[in-house]
Parts: C-alpha cells; structure tokens; sequence
C-alpha cells in the first residue's frame, strides 16, 4: 500500500482466481487489519459481441446504441467508450446495454464497456462502430409529382453508399421509400 495522506491510501489489488466480492481491510503495521466490512467486487472482463445499429450517421448525437456482450454489472460506474471517450450506460441486463452516442466524426469507431468506469474490456474482432458521412442532397429531378406518385425522382448529391435493403429516401410525413444506388453522387 501507499500512503496518500491521513484518510487515504492506495493498494494495488492483487489477481483473483475467481469472479466474487471480498472483504478489503487495511493495516498499519502488517499485522492488525480493519475490522470494517469494505467489499471489493472482482468480476469477469467485459466483452463486447455486438451492436445494434452498426451504422451511424457522422453527427448522429444522442443515438442510442444497443451493446450486446458479457459480463456486465448494472451499477454507477457502468460506461461505453467510443475510441476512449466514456459515456454512461444504462444496464438491460447481463448481456446487454445501452448507451446515448455523442457527435462523432466518420470513421470506424473502437467501442468498449467497463463495469467500473475505469477498466475497459475488450470487442470481438471485427464489432466496431462505423460512422459514415451523412448524405446530401444537392439536385432533385423532377423537382415535383402530381399526388399520385409513382414519379421517379433522380437524387443528386455526394456520399451516398451502395447498401441494397437500406438506402432511402424521405418524403417529408408522406413517407420513406428504398432507393436504388447509381453511384456515390445519385
């Protein structure tokens, strides 16, 4: 242990063979150990095996992110880390957990969960986080339809992604259609 000041000090905890709650007392001299009933949790590492969605769009804050994993412990410290940025995390269970996801840039995103706040498992290979550019929309062709629909209508922009089942376009509250991919500008 290490002496920080008159109320504190710090101890290294030692591996444990085992997931569990022990008792942790403190001495001065060795010998004569606390007799107040502390309790340090020891758990298994948290594994991340999945997300849910997988794909976000860059800027996309406040999306909630569905973690799938192992070994999560509902309590205060529970956190995601988006590429080593903590956010809080609220507990579903065991296996699963959900966090609110702040502005991210585009890229594949790291993310990582930890019991304490503070130690952070590990994810599966190849679960990651992928933020994408949003799309935009720069032309429009024909720029109207008469109420029946049924128009084709030729999207141009930038950053569009060939994702057949996914790719949309929103009709303000008249609704949301799929959309078939041309190319990343239409």
């Amino acid at each position: 242990a290490r002496w920080l000041n008159g109320s504190a000090i710090a101890c290294v905890a030692p591996a444990a063979p085992a997931p569990g709650a022990v008792t942790l007392a403190a001495s001065n001299n060795g010998l004569h150990f606390s007799s107040e009933d502390a309790r340090y949790a020891y758990h298994a590492p948290e594994r991340v095996h999945g997300l849910a969605p997988s794909h976000v769009a860059a800027g996309a804050a406040g999306v909630s992110l569905d973690v799938r994993g192992a070994n999560f412990v509902d309590g205060p410290t529970l956190r995601c880390a988006l590429d080593g940025v903590a956010v809080a995390a609220e507990f579903v269970s065991p296996t699963q957990l959900r966090c609110s996801l702040p502005a991210l840039a585009p890229g594949v995103v790291d993310v990582r969960v930890a019991n304490n706040g503070r130690d952070f498992g590990a994810a599966d290979d190849g679960v990651a986080l992928v933020v994408e550019a949003r799309a935009r929309v720069s032309l429009l062709s024909p720029q109207g339809s008469m109420l029946g629909g049924e128009q084709i209508v030729r999207v141009h922009g930038s950053g569009f992604i060939e994702r057949p089942g996914r790719l949309a376009c929103r009709f303000g509250d008249v609704g949301d259609v799929l959309a078939t991919f041309v190319s990343p500008s239409e």
